[in-house]
């Protein structure tokens, strides 16, 4: 979950996803662009392809939570950095 403390579009780096990108890889890569409102979340999956690109203008902060189990499966750890 992503809670945004500025509006969040294009020219200040907005995210970028791939649709569909964690449940197949094999899935045509085209991003879309996600804008945000401020004070506005947007919910993703951590697995999905995605990014965010440098900030051409304006700021881009955003408040960034990721929620699973403790033990993840197949040996997966989380990051602790």
């Amino acid at each position: 979950m992503r809670i945004h403390l500025e509006h969040d579009e294009e020219r200040n780096g907005a995210l970028r996803v791939v649709p569909g990108s964690h449940l197949d890889e094999s899935s045509k890569p085209q991003e879309v662009i996600c804008q945000v409102k401020k004070d506005g979340a947007l919910l993703m999956r951590p697995l999905l392809l995605h990014k965010s690109p440098k900030a051409q203008q304006g700021a881009r902060r955003a408040l960034h939570f990721v929620f699973g189990p403790h033990d993840l499966p197949d040996g997966a750890e989380w990051s602790t950095s």
